[in-house]
């Protein structure tokens, strides 16, 4: 492979289908908005299939081939990704091989798309950006997604990873067809690229039928930063913001010290578990069940940044007590205080939910994706290996780096 081409395939004989995912993968800037565009224009049309209902009609005459782009955002990397899912030839009436036709079909989409006079047809462009505009503004309606969005902003202010993988509204105004067609080849010839194949196939016929999307690549791919280094809490912030909301949403963001290169990563990850992801989990114990101080509360990671945030709805009239509520459990963490039966059945349940993703293929090149990008490569059963093995004081000395950065608070407005 060219440098900063890389293939992953993965042979799975009980699919009956085969996908095939292309990611381009870039800094999360203030570029966003305009990479985020790039999938969408692309979509409307190749030079042989020249609009979306020709497109949709070849997909159509590819056995119902199903082809999607999507932005996503893994840490402080911005993620384009196309994905093309399409049936196995066994099961195919006259089992014709069509595996060199949707490849050629995902080249012709991803490099070589309907221009006019050497560009994106202005229109195309107007018609996504507009498109683009109210998905950003939208984000604002579901209050739990945007009171979790604003905690980040707050938290991270000065860092990339506060940025929306969709960019803002203000980045959308300058651009027009000539620079985002120039940035689309620029991301042709020089963005990183992993191409994830997953099907039941001998990797010697993938790797010939995949030549067309591999081509266009001119390996001197465009160095990516780098993850920014965890770093400790500072002096905990408060953030109160009011809308027109029903209920209040509180999050919290704490800094872990932790990514996905140290050796206290699976530690932190089962110390989450017994915070706040499961029904057994000391937040929806706790704080929801007995004490009856949240509508809905949990705790995720976000280890590529080492951030670790916890989100909860409700009654503003009980945030003092709900706010003190949810911190004493991350307290009682770090005291030890959770039971050899809340560590063996969290680890348990993070087995049990992996081994359900081994099944899913669009989940493991998530996974995959993500663990490549982080620098850090695993295999899933390796991992679940390293999830069960994980100790009491280990989890003890991974939950003591989580220190409070930000408090965010977004409350009805009006309201004592």
């Amino acid at each position: 492979m060219e440098p900063g081409l890389e293939l992953h395939l993965r042979q799975d004989v009980r699919r009956k289908t085969h996908r095939l995912q292309v990611s381009w993968v870039g800094d999360l800037d203030q570029n966003a908005a305009a990479r985020a565009l790039v999938p969408n224009c692309l979509l409307r049309g190749t030079t042989r299939d020249p609009s979306i209902v020709a497109v949709s009609r070849r997909s159509e005459e590819l056995w119902g081939a199903v082809l999607t782009g999507d932005v996503l955002k893994s840490g402080e990397v911005h993620v384009i990704q196309y994905t093309l899912e399409f049936v196995d030839d066994a099961y195919l009436p006259d089992r014709s091989g069509i595996l060199s036709d949707c490849t050629h079909f995902l080249s012709e989409v991803l490099a070589d798309p309907h221009l006019v006079e050497g560009r994106f047809p202005e229109e195309v462009v107007q018609q996504e950006k507009q498109k683009q505009r109210r998905l950003i503004e939208s984000l604002i309606n579901n209050k739990r997604s945007y009171a979790n969005f604003r905690c980040t902003q707050e938290a991270c202010s000065g860092e990339r990873f506060r940025l929306h993988e969709y960019g803002t509204v203000e980045e959308l105004e300058g651009i027009d067809a000539s620079s985002l067609t120039d940035l689309w080849r620029r991301l042709v010839a020089s963005s990183p690229k992993h191409v994830h194949f997953s099907g039941n196939l001998e990797t010697s016929a993938v790797l010939d039928a995949l030549a067309p999307v591999l081509q266009g690549h001119q390996g001197d791919p465009l160095p990516l930063k780098g993850p920014t280094a965890p770093r400790s809490a500072g002096d905990p912030r408060e953030v109160v913001e009011e809308m027109e909301v029903q209920q209040a949403d509180l999050v919290f963001c704490f800094r872990t010290e932790v990514n996905q290169s140290s050796e206290l990563l699976e530690p932190l990850v089962i110390a989450n578990g017994i915070l706040g992801v499961f029904a057994h989990s000391k937040l929806f114990l706790n704080v929801r069940e007995k004490a009856s101080l949240c509508y809905y509360v949990g705790s995720r990671l976000e280890n590529s940044v080492g951030l670790l945030f916890i989100s909860s709805g409700i009654d503003v009239a009980k945030y003092s007590l709900a706010k003190e509520k949810i911190l004493e459990q991350v307290e009682d963490l770090k005291a030890g205080h959770f039971t050899d039966d809340d560590l063996l059945a969290t680890q348990k349940s993070f087995d049990n939910h992996l081994r359900v993703l081994e099944d899913l293929p669009a989940a493991l090149m998530g996974i995959d994706l993500s663990w490549r990008l982080a620098g850090r490569q695993t295999d899933p059963v390796e991992y679940r290996k390293r999830l069960l093995a994980v100790t009491r004081d280990q989890v003890i000395e991974a939950v003591s780096h989580v220190e409070l950065d930000t408090a965010y608070l977004l409350r009805p407005a009006g309201r004592a």
